[in-house]
């Protein structure tokens, strides 16, 4: 498995009153786009084996949820994402209906940077972030082992950077936007999570939280600077 070198992105603000603020918006697939053997489509009603999109010869994405402000750490391949970090997450996959082997490249350009992928092999990753990240509309766990994440090759496998023979992704772009994806699968497909900076612009009623939070934070340095004064 090739690990991806991972920004770390912190908040500035936190608090349970900021976060409610700044709630979790719709999210919309026209914020990124493809080209090559994919296609943007809303989100599914389900992610799980053999519950194939038609046509199968081809790479779906869609947008899972955006503007989270994510309530704790999360991992992705060689890194992590910080608590109060504010996201957008993608799902991309290749599901196909058979057992043929069968593979497609990709290339997903996303509106802001890449902070971290989601690709390991059993799906570990994907299943231990679904409850902050995954689309409140889509089932990704059915009860069944065998359909649901984590699963043997949920995720990628046989990674190959180099020849590109199965396998693989790029992140590359000055801002870290576009994901070269090569995804070779027979049963089962291949699922990974893209996270993303936010996109979504903040709610005004957050804004107007984090203007009346500064002005808080400046009133209480300028009764202790009078305070200092006034002991001097």
């Amino acid at each position: 498995m090739i690990a991806m070198k991972t920004k770390i992105w912190g908040a500035i603000l936190g608090g349970a009153g900021f976060m409610a603020a700044a709630a979790a918006t719709p999210a919309s697939a026209a914020l990124f786009s493809v080209s090559g053997e994919g296609t943007v489509i809303t989100a599914p009603s389900a992610v799980l084996e053999d519950d194939v999109t038609t046509p199968s010869n081809s790479q779906y994405g869609f947008m899972e949820s955006s503007g989270v402000w994510l309530s704790r750490d999360i991992d992705v391949d060689g890194g992590t994402i910080a608590k109060g970090t504010r996201v957008d997450s993608y799902m991309i996959f290749y599901n196909t209906a058979g057992g043929s082997n069968t593979m497609t490249v990709t290339n997903w350009l996303f509106q802001e940077s890449i902070l971290g992928i989601m690709s390991d092999q059993p799906g570990n990753l994907e299943a231990d972030s679904t409850d902050l990240l995954g689309n409140p509309g889509t089932t990704y766990d059915n009860g069944n082992a065998g359909d649901s994440a984590p699963y043997n090759a949920r995720g990628l496998e046989a990674m190959d950077v180099k020849n590109k023979a199965n396998d693989y992704y790029i992140v590359s772009g000055v801002d870290s936007t576009m994901l070269e994806l090569g995804m070779r699968v027979t049963e089962p497909g291949d699922w990974i999570r893209v996270v993303t900076v936010s996109a979504v612009p903040l709610p005004a009623a957050a804004w107007f939280l984090l203007t009346a939070l500064g002005g808080l934070v400046g009133t209480r340095w300028l009764k202790k600077d009078k305070a200092a004064a006034a002991a001097a």
